[in-house]
Formats: structure tokens, C-alpha cells, sequence
């Protein structure tokens, strides 16, 4: 058993806790009721929703079947008091199938005066099929495409796909890829890489609904990572651990704090699961603050940051088979670590946010999950109080209507009333369309489209370069931050110098840095789907991602740059 008052002693994870309170219920039936009207507001911007809006209404259908537990249903459907919408919320809680809910639909229409101008289109719609309209209505919805297929089989289609892409890394198209790179001039002198993200452990028990992998490899343990870690130091001053839940890796990344003398920012990422109690939140801040402290006198001074997961996804309120509510990680864990933060000022406590539609106005304080954690503080006596907020240096696209540019708050700053000089900040950034985040309805999230067609149509990425620093596995394999997959070679099968000399040479990866446009063309050459996969992505990192997600594009990629010198 471990020893609790060790200073490597790890807090453990709670699994679903039903907390259902009335400010828990407010705070579910708030949130989806705001997603379930954005959703169906964006599809009828997008698509004709139908006469009589029946396009809307299956789509409103389907889209509280696979997201809304039944016994919340109707509770959700309350959003509108509009006495005219009653009989279809009655409509979309009680229909079973969509045919039922298609017969439902045109028998309430065909009760009405034919003066009023939705049953009078419908009529003459009916009157163009007079033959099973029923039949009609239902082959024309499905012909859009939408909810397909159930959810669950959404993602494990990602899965096998993930699964197969992540094979394929270190094959022989790699290998191949790789020679023609060594075969490059090696410069003089290697510029020091601006960070290194190290990847420990990958496994999650989480599943989060925008979550990049669905897929997670088994990363094979090295016999000891100390040795790859003080190479690390050599190459960098900035080291980030990140990849799976880390929790159980709070022991390794705190030696490595003590033990990389050169190393002058240590950031983790985490999901603030196991800091489920004051005590166990304050046990969490002081062994990193302890073995900041327990650094050499000879080691550069550094920081060390505390990047703790903080949205609408990490902090969703989700219903349990009997439709309880509780809390994925409850926003009361992340409170702990705000109220103690100023008891060790030389940790930095950032939270890390993805954009949603609220990041578009003061709504992003007021409602969700910067709502819920200030009132779960002032409960505690601790007033959270904005200081200052920064925008995104460019407008983006407003998820429900993506006609409009709209600014996005992308930095927040709060004092604390306890501690002004101790502020806490809140750093926001959108999300990719990658693995779950591709099921996600396009109304939930900010996506970069606008800045893709910027790119696409004037070459113009407006600042924003594709993230080439390496990541490395505790296993030895070493990738990309912005793709995980584009195999770089392994630490404990090559020399460590040949690797580190890749990152200079690589024409495939200065390519992607700069979100060179030849690289779709070049992938056109060998891919049937390129216009399908820019049709599909979110913004111009999860394009230039998708072209190089199979080994044999790397290749091709790679020998057109190399010819086009």
C-alpha cells in the first residue's frame, strides 16, 4: 500500500458520483436546451428544413434520441413557452420512429385552416405526392445525410481507422521516407528545439465527446525514461508532459523537475480527476512545488505549470442508465486547486478551455462552466472576478450561423477576492475536427473554416503555422505536436543525433510549418477523396493533419518536395 503522507503518494480517481442537486439539474437542462435550439437553429440556416419545417422536426428528433437520456427529454423540450409550439414538443417526446413521427407531423397540419401559411405549403406539397407522402418525406430526409449511423458505430469506425493509421507508423513507407531524408545535408549546427512534448502514458479512462483519440495505443515502457529525459534536456528549455490521463505520472514528471537541470519551463497537462478533496488537491500543488524546490543550485531557475482541462466537455454534466445525474470530473475538483493555488504562488494554475459558442460574447462568464465553478467558489467565500479578457486576433465563424465573423474571447484573466495579486488564468482554443470531435454537431464547437478558405483561395494562414515540435513517447517513438502519426523514428532504435538532424532537414515537415499548398495537390496525385477530406475539415491544421495520416501519402509528399527543389 503506498504510504499517504509520501510526497509521491497519488491521489485516487472517483468514478461516477450521482450529485444530483437542483443547481446540477439547472445547470444540465440549461446547457442542453441551449444546444438542442443551436443545433436545430444551425441545421435550418443549412438546410431546407422542409415544408412545414419536417426536415427540422425528424432532424430535432434524431438529435434528442442520441443526445438526451429519455427521462430529460421533455424537461429539454420546455425551452419554448410559445403556447404554438407545444403540440410538436408533444410531438418529438412521444413519436418512437420517424415514420410515426412523419404521420403525427402531417395529420396535426392537416387539422388546420388552410389559411395559415405553413399548412397551406404543406398542402401543396402533399398535392405534388399524392402517392405515400409518408415515403416521400422519409427518403428525402434520409437523403441528407444525417445521423446515418448510431453513434456508437461512429466511433468505432474512428477507432479501426485510428487503430490502422497508428499501424502503419514505422512501416516500411516510413522507413523509406525517412532514408531519403538522412540522404539530405545535415546543417552545422542544429537550432535548439522551442519544445518538446513528452508523451508517458496514453490510456484515459475519460471519453469525452471532442476528444482527438478514440483509438489509444499501449505504449511499451521503456526500461528506464531518465536517461531519454536528460536528452531531452540537452535539446530544449521547454518540456510539456502530455498525452493520456497523467496521474498515475506525477511521480516521473516531479524527477524530472528535480533532475533536468536545464530545462526552464515543466508544464503538465491534466484533467484535475484525483484532486477530488482539498487535502488531495493540496497534495497534488505541493509535490510539484517540492520538488521545484529540491532542484540543484546549479540548475537553471524554471518554471513550472500546471495546465488543468476546464470546459464544457471535461466538466459535462452526463446521465447514468437510469438517467442520474453526475458531473464527468466535477467542477468542484477544479475549484480545490483554485482556492490552494495561492498557497504556492510558484506554480502557475492554468486552465485550458475549448471554444464553444459562448466564447462569442459575456456569455462565456454567465452561463456554463466559468458560471459553475464561480458560483462553486462563492460558495466557498471566494469571489472569482474578471480582470481582463483578450480576443482572438482574427473574427471567426459563428458555429450557429456561419455567415457572420464574430470576435472570440480567447484569454481570460480572474482575482482572486481572497488573493488579487494571484491571478488565475483561463486560455481558450478551438477544436479539430479529429477523432470523437468529428460526431460532434458543427453548432457545438468554433471551427476555423474561415481561415481554411483564406488559405485555400489567397495563401493566407493570418500568422498560424502548422506545430512541427517534436513529441516523444516514453516508448522512444517521436512524432509532431499537430500530427501524431507522421513517424519521425524511434530514440532506442537510431542514434538520437540522426533523429534530431530529421527536424532540420525534413522538407515534408518545413512544408506542413508553413501550410504549403502544393501538398494538396500533391496529394490529389494519389488520393481519390483530397476534396472530400477539405470538405470535411474544421479549419487548416486538421486538413494538412489528414493528408498526412497515411504512410503511403508521407512518401508521396515527401519525394514531390524533394523534386520540386
Amino acid at each position: 500500500m503506498t504510504n499517504s503522507n509520501s510526497s509521491d503518494a497519488i491521489p485516487s480517481r472517483a468514478g461516477p458520483v450521482e450529485t444530483a442537486t437542483p443547481a446540477l439539474e439547472e445547470a444540465y437542462l440549461a446547457r442542453n436546451r441551449s444546444r438542442f435550439v443551436e443545433a436545430v437553429n444551425r441545421f435550418n440556416r443549412s438546410h431546407d428544413p422542409g415544408p412545414a419545417g419536417i426536415f427540422a422536426a425528424l432532424f430535432a428528433h434524431h438529435w434528442l434520441n442520441q443526445e438526451i437520456h429519455p427521462s430529460w427529454r421533455g424537461a429539454v423540450l420546455a425551452v419554448s413557452r410559445n403556447p404554438e409550439h407545444q403540440w410538436l414538443a408533444t410531438l418529438l417526446e412521444g413519436a418512437q420512429t420517424p415514420a410515426l413521427l412523419i404521420e403525427r407531423f402531417l395529420a396535426h397540419w392537416r387539422t388546420q385552416p388552410a389559411t395559415h401559411p405553413k399548412a397551406a405549403a404543406l398542402t401543396a406539397w402533399l398535392a405534388a405526392h399524392p402517392e405515400d407522402p409518408e415515403g416521400v418525406i422519409l427518403k428525402a430526409w434520409q437523403a441528407l445525410g444525417l445521423f446515418h449511423h448510431p453513434l456508437k458505430e461512429g466511433i468505432r469506425r474512428i477507432q479501426l481507422k485510428q487503430k490502422e493509421i497508428s499501424q502503419q507508423m514505422g512501416g516500411s513507407e516510413d522507413r523509406q521516407r525517412l532514408a531519403l531524408v538522412d540522404a539530405l545535408p545535415t546543417p552545422r549546427t542544429l537550432p535548439p528545439w522551442t519544445k518538446v512534448g513528452f508523451i508517458p502514458r496514453m490510456a484515459c479512462s475519460q471519453s469525452c465527446r471532442h476528444c482527438q483519440f478514440v483509438w489509444r495505443e499501449p505504449l511499451k515502457q521503456a526500461p528506464d525514461s531518465l536517461p531519454l529525459l536528460h536528452w531531452i534536456d540537452a535539446q530544449t528549455q521547454s518540456l510539456l508532459f502530455t498525452g493520456g490521463e497523467l496521474h498515475d505520472q506525477l511521480p516521473l514528471f516531479a524527477q524530472t523537475i528535480r533532475d533536468l537541470p536545464h530545462i526552464r519551463a515543466f508544464a503538465i497537462l491534466l484533467n484535475a480527476a484525483t484532486a477530488t478533496t482539498l487535502e488531495a488537491a493540496n497534495h497534488l500543488l505541493r509535490s510539484l512545488d517540492q520538488a521545484r524546490r529540491k532542484r540543484p543550485k546549479q540548475a537553471a531557475p524554471c518554471t513550472v505549470i500546471l495546465q488543468i482541462s476546464c470546459d464544457e466537455y471535461h466538466q459535462e454534466i452526463l446521465t447514468t442508465r437510469n438517467g442520474s445525474l453526475y458531473e464527468r470530473i466535477p467542477i468542484a475538483n477544479i475549484a480545490n486547486l483554485i482556492q490552494l493555488s495561492p498557497s504556492h504562488p510558484e506554480i502557475r494554475l492554468i486552465l485550458l478551455h475549448k471554444q464553444t459558442r459562448l466564447n462569442l460574447s459575456n456569455a462565456l462568464l454567465e452561463r456554463g462552466v466559468i458560471a459553475r465553478l464561480t458560483t462553486e467558489l462563492l460558495r466557498r467565500g471566494i469571489d472569482l472576478k474578471p480582470l481582463r479578457h483578450a480576443l482572438s486576433p482574427r473574427t471567426k465563424q459563428d458555429p450557429i450561423d456561419p455567415s457572420r465573423q464574430v470576435s472570440v474571447i480567447r484569454d481570460l484573466l480572474f482575482a482572486l477576492s481572497t488573493h488579487p495579486d494571484h491571478p488565475i488564468q483561463l486560455m481558450s482554443a478551438t477544436i479539430d475536427a479529429y477523432g470523437r470531435a468529428a460526431l460532434l454537431d458543427p453548432s457545438e464547437y468554433i471551427q476555423e473554416k474561415g481561415l481554411l478558405d483564406r488559405l485555400l483561395h489567397h495563401g493566407d494562414a493570418q500568422g498560424e503555422s502548422f506545430d512541427i515540435d517534436p513529441m516523444i513517447r516514453i516508448d522512444g517513438v517521436v512524432s509532431c505536436f499537430s500530427a501524431d502519426h507522421l513517424w519521425m523514428g524511434n530514440l532506442y532504435e537510431e542514434a538520437r543525433d540522426t533523429i534530431r538532424a530529421r527536424f532540420a532537414k525534413d522538407p515534408l515537415l518545413a512544408a506542413l510549418a508553413r501550410f504549403d499548398r502544393r501538398l494538396i495537390d500533391f496529394h490529389r496525385e494519389i488520393a481519390c477523396d483530397t476534396d472530400g477530406r477539405i470538405a470535411q475539415a474544421s479549419g487548416p491544421h486538421h486538413l494538412f493533419h489528414q493528408l498526412t495520416e497515411e504512410a503511403d501519402a508521407r512518401l508521396h509528399l515527401t519525394k514531390r518536395l524533394l523534386a520540386s527543389r
